[in-house]
């Protein structure tokens, strides 16, 4: 697992949040989280982080291994489908653009 997951990063001189913001619906002004609910929100945030950071020092079990790889090759053959698409576009286009020389 990743070693770099964070939930949120400080953009703070001083480490202490000032508010936490809780996006709902994006066609609307966000609420901005204040009080209890930003302590709570903040709390929630930093013990995931937590138990986030002590999951990625844990070595992957079997399971976890055998769905990392199910899902690398999907997404290798995926990648590959792209590359050929992209290799026959461009073949398409030199040739007419060697046709229109």
């Amino acid at each position: 697992m990743s070693k770099k997951i964070h939930t949120f990063a400080n953009e703070y001189e001083n480490d202490e949040p000032i508010g936490a913001l809780a996006y709902t619906d994006f066609s609307k002004p966000s609420p901005i989280l204040q009080g209890e609910d930003a302590e709570r929100f903040f709390r929630i945030m930093e013990e995931n982080e937590r138990k986030a950071a002590e999951k990625a020092k844990q070595p992957m079990t079997k399971a976890e291994a055998e769905k990392r790889l199910t899902y690398m090759k999907i997404m290798y053959e995926f990648e590959k489908n792209n590359l050929e698409e992209k290799a026959k576009e461009i073949k398409a286009l030199e040739d007419y653009i060697n046709k229109q020389a």
